[in-house]
């Protein structure tokens, strides 16, 4: 049996759009990472064990399909352990606590904001994180190869407490590829000037 589907002359007949995905959901997925230090003065040092992020099953969370995330921190925390749960929300990946991870549009505000408080009282921010959607202009260059065309889910971090030799306002980096995921991430420790980089190594989309 054969079903042929034709269009009139004066029809507009649109091939369907491809989706655009810079964060691939699918059960199996994975991303393995090299961890990287890097010092004051730009010298690198590969540290601790591999991360590992899997996507391990999916959910449903008020009506909605969550791809749960399991995986490890080699440099912060050794233990496999569950991180988060996602989904594509009309191009925004945000997780079941409405945290938003990346966003296809909005490269013009902030969508995210990130407070971290001492606990002390009244006026105890010690760091705030604000997230924007940035277009990367050059080629990255990580141990799963060279990527092009990378969008960066970028942090603005400011530190209210200062600590001598630490910087009070840094760049956090999350740098995503479409069909690949997340390549690259920086992540810092408030006591410390370096800088510490989540770097991909080997991976696995469907």
């Amino acid at each position: 049996l054969i079903s042929l589907t034709a269009c009139k002359k004066d029809d507009n007949c649109l091939p369907p759009e491809e989706k655009v995905v810079f964060m691939p959901l699918s059960i199996g997925n994975y991303w393995v990472y090299e961890n990287v230090e890097i010092d004051t003065l730009g010298n690198e040092t590969k540290i601790g064990g591999l991360d590992s992020l899997v996507i391990e099953r999916d959910t449903v969370i008020n009506g909605n399909t969550y791809y749960v995330v399991e995986g490890i921190n080699a440099w912060y925390n050794p233990v496999w352990e569950y991180m988060y749960s996602l989904r594509d929300s009309s191009g925004y990946i945000v997780s079941e606590r409405g945290k938003i991870f990346f966003a296809l549009e909005d490269f013009d505000k902030v969508i995210r904001n990130d407070s971290y408080f001492s606990g002390s009282g009244i006026n105890d921010t010690v760091m705030s994180i604000s997230f924007q959607m940035k277009e990367v202009s050059n080629s990255i260059n990580v141990p799963a190869g060279i990527f092009n065309n990378v969008l960066n889910f970028e942090g603005d971090l400011y530190k209210y407490s200062p600590t001598i030799g630490v910087p009070s306002h840094r760049i956090m980096r999350n740098y995503y590829v479409e069909d690949v995921g997340r390549i690259l991430e920086t992540n810092y420790f408030s006591h410390s000037p370096t800088i510490f980089e989540k770097r991909l190594l080997r991976y696995h989309v469907e």
